[in-house]
Formats: C-alpha cells, sequence, structure tokens
C-alpha cells in the first residue's frame, strides 16, 4: 500500500472520531454582565437569617410538611400545606440531651413549627446563616418580583412553558410576551412567571432570581428571558427559517450557525469526507441529529 493510500485512510478516521464541542468553544477573557444578570444583582439578595423581622410572611409550595420542620404540638396537622403561610416569630435557645441547639419558630394556623439547629443563636447571627426550606418561599421575594415584572414585555429564550394546570406544553422561544405576573413556583425553583404570548397563548416559567443558587445554571430569570428583541441580533436570517427557530424547529437548508440557534449545541460532532464534499454529522444525547453537507443541512431527526 502506497504512502498516500495509508495517509488518506489515517486522516479519514481522524476526522471520523467524536469530538466534544465543548471543547472547542473559546472561553471569553473577559466577564460582561448582561442587562438582566445587572438586574437581578441590583434589584434581589437572599436574605440571612439575621435579616428576618418577626412576622415575616413564608408560603408552603408542597402538599407535605417541610421534613426538617418539627410540629410542637399533638394535634394532628393539616395534610394538605399547600399554600399554607407560616409566619417566622423568633428565635429559642434550648438545651437538647446532645447539647445546646437554636430552634427557628414558624407559626401556621395557631400551630407552632420549629426548624432546629445545633448551633447558638449567637452563632447563626454572626454569619450569613440561611435555615434550609425550599419549601417556604418568602412573600416578599414574590411581591417583589411582581411588582418589578408585572406588565413588562419581556423576550423568552425557553419554549418549555406549563400551562394553567401546571402540564407542560411546548411553547416558543425569541418572542415577545408580556409578563402578568410573578406567584409561588416550587421548591427547586421559588417563582412562576405568568406571561401572555403575541398569539394570545397564556403558559407559565419557574425561575429564580439569584444568580448564586444551584439551580440557577439554566433556569435563572437571566438565562431564561431578555429584556431586549432577540430577533434583531440575526438580521441575516429570513422570516421562515426564525419561524422554524422560535418552535425549536429545522428545515433543510439551513446553516450550522441557524441550527445551533434552534436546537442548540450538539453533544457530539462527527466530520465524514466523501466524494461529494464533507458531511458533517451533529449528535445529541436526546437522539436528535442533524446532518451537514458542505455546511448546510440535509437531513435531520428531532
Amino acid at each position: 500500500m502506497s504512502r498516500i493510500v495509508v495517509f488518506l485512510i489515517f486522516t479519514t478516521v481522524l476526522s471520523s472520531v467524536f469530538y466534544p464541542v465543548d471543547a472547542k468553544r473559546k472561553k471569553s477573557e473577559q466577564i460582561v454582565i448582561t442587562p438582566e444578570e445587572a438586574f437581578l444583582d441590583d434589584n434581589f439578595d437572599e436574605k440571612c437569617l439575621k435579616e428576618w423581622n418577626s412576622g415575616r410572611e413564608f408560603v408552603c409550595v408542597t402538599r407535605e410538611l417541610p421534613v426538617l420542620l418539627g410540629i410542637n404540638m399533638l394535634s394532628s396537622p393539616s395534610d394538605d400545606f399547600s399554600g399554607k403561610i407560616f409566619t417566622y416569630r423568633m428565635l429559642e435557645e434550648e438545651k437538647g440531651w446532645s447539647g445546646s441547639e437554636t430552634a427557628i419558630v414558624f407559626e401556621c394556623e395557631g400551630r407552632k413549627y420549629k426548624y432546629k439547629v445545633k448551633k447558638s443563636a449567637g452563632e447563626m447571627l454572626a454569619g450569613c446563616f440561611r435555615p434550609l426550606l425550599p419549601e417556604l418561599v418568602p412573600l416578599d421575594y414574590v411581591a417583589k418580583a411582581d411588582s418589578l415584572l408585572r406588565g413588562r414585555i419581556l423576550y423568552i429564550r425557553s419554549a418549555n412553558w406549563s400551562d394553567s394546570s401546571g402540564v407542560d406544553i411546548k411553547g416558543r422561544k425569541y418572542v415577545p410576551v408580556t409578563v402578568n405576573g410573578v406567584e409561588p413556583g416550587d421548591k427547586v425553583l421559588p417563582l412562576k412567571i405568568v406571561f401572555t404570548d403575541s398569539r394570545g397563548v397564556m403558559a407559565s416559567v419557574c425561575t429564580t432570581m439569584y444568580r448564586d443558587a444551584i439551580s440557577s445554571q439554566y433556569t435563572s430569570f437571566d438565562k431564561l428571558f431578555s429584556f431586549t428583541d432577540i430577533r434583531e441580533r440575526y438580521p441575516d436570517i429570513n422570516d421562515d427559517v426564525w419561524e422554524a427557530v422560535t418552535r425549536v424547529e429545522v428545515v433543510a437548508g439551513m446553516t450550522k450557525n441557524e441550527a445551533m440557534i434552534s436546537v442548540g449545541y450538539p453533544d457530539n460532532v462527527r466530520k465524514i469526507p466523501d466524494n461529494a464534499g464533507l458531511r458533517e454529522y451533529w449528535m445529541y444525547n436526546n437522539g436528535t441529529y442533524l446532518v451537514f453537507q458542505d455546511g448546510l443541512l440535509v437531513e435531520y431527526r428531532l
């Protein structure tokens, strides 16, 4: 076998190897704060326990009692706590069998509930202690988000919506929506933003206003919404292709950039040269695949 043939086989094998697309991306050298991130930083800061005033109210977003709250009376509590209001009352230092502990005392419908911590009140108030109670969403947090967003026109980045019953529906992304209001969400994403799109469809998405929250990587407000029209960033995309993008769909003839804007970065890419040119395969972990011939989409499965 000649050296030229060996070389061609070797290069073909190399070009067929899968590689993560993330490895090809360049990291920005300078961190730029977006208007949406600035909005969160300027308006929302999760309160430490020492900043709580007696009487601060929380709404329970689960049917079950938060597992870290113990009831302080013998009678049976309500079976369904969803929507119940818990009011913070005080700190109580107690002596337990294992030493000193402090109870954060809440009240709901005449019953007391205690969140116990094996620390003194002084220790808890000296730092920025926050009790782990994701089932309880502060009502002042909901009210502030509602006051800042109600009636505003935003541009939604996600097509994963929920209807009024909480059932997942396929919406559209990069389209304008008008915020109807902000309500309590769930124990993972504490706020629910209810909106109506330009076609009259009412839906919602859950989010958080805290950028450092564990759940914020893809679902914080700045990841889900834009204050400016996203369509204006892509003037070279024609209207028919853009309509497909908003539906998270692809059409034959799309460029790689247009497909990426629609369905996102692939998890793996494979490039194979053939007689017609270079074929590039994009594969996604959900089973979606796209095939490009010389940079244009020729085959796909969603």
